[in-house]
């Protein structure tokens, strides 16, 4: 291999490297200017009540961890008992809501946070809600001309089953309505499954729905 051949080489390297990672050297730049005292105390609200509560305590940890990694001021409440207390009277700057599912996900604590005038993580109250809302969210995807597989919203059994007969295909999704880490979700392969799928998703009906 020649002189020119070795240097073409070692361009086409140096550019592999730049193009799997083209924002290293920002990153690591934003890194050394980030100082944790910027943050002030943080409230990192985990746990809470819904079918999701083990879910967003691995989540917390995780996260809880990571910023103590960092050196921030951080304090894990869990968000349930006298939680809205504890963030009255602790002094916090600012919340990290790592709550899953219903009064986490769905605006409840976007409102509560913002009632308290606690800058906080993540999406605001109508967003929040909406993105919760499956129904909602599909009727507006759909609104706005993005692609998204057919459904049909059911309050009862029977509905249920004349929309699975109207939609004419399998495998279907059965899942309630406001729910995440798919609790209560079932593929349902044949409409004689159909009982089972909506029994497991009716104990997580929600307001919302």
């Amino acid at each position: 291999m020649n002189k020119s051949e070795s240097i073409v080489r070692e361009d086409i390297k140096n550019s592999h490297t730049i193009l799997s990672n083209p924002y290293a050297k920002m990153e690591k730049k934003a890194q050394e200017h980030i100082d944790p005292k910027r943050f002030g105390k943080v409230a990192l609200l985990l746990g809470g009540s819904s079918g999701e509560r083990a879910v967003s305590l691995e989540s917390g940890k995780a996260i809880l961890e990571a910023l103590q990694r960092k050196g921030v001021d951080v304090e894990a409440i869990d968000a349930q008992g006298d939680f809205i207390k504890r963030l009255v009277q602790g002094n916090f700057d600012r919340a990290f809501n790592i709550v899953h599912g219903k009064q986490g996900e769905d605006g409840v604590m976007q409102g509560l946070l913002e009632m308290l005038q606690l800058p906080y993580v993540g999406s605001d109250v109508a967003a929040s809600a909406l993105a919760m809302d499956k129904a909602r969210s599909k009727l507006i995807w759909s609104t706005l001309g993005l692609p998204t597989n057919s459904f049909g919203l059911a309050y009862d059994f029977e509905q249920a089953k004349q929309i699975v007969q109207e939609l004419k295909t399998f495998p279907l999704a059965v899942k309630p309505n406001a729910e995440g880490s798919s609790l209560g979700v079932t593929k349902l392969e044949k409409i004689e499954d159909l009982s089972v799928a909506f029994e497991k998703a009716r104990p997580l009906w929600s307001s919302c729905d």
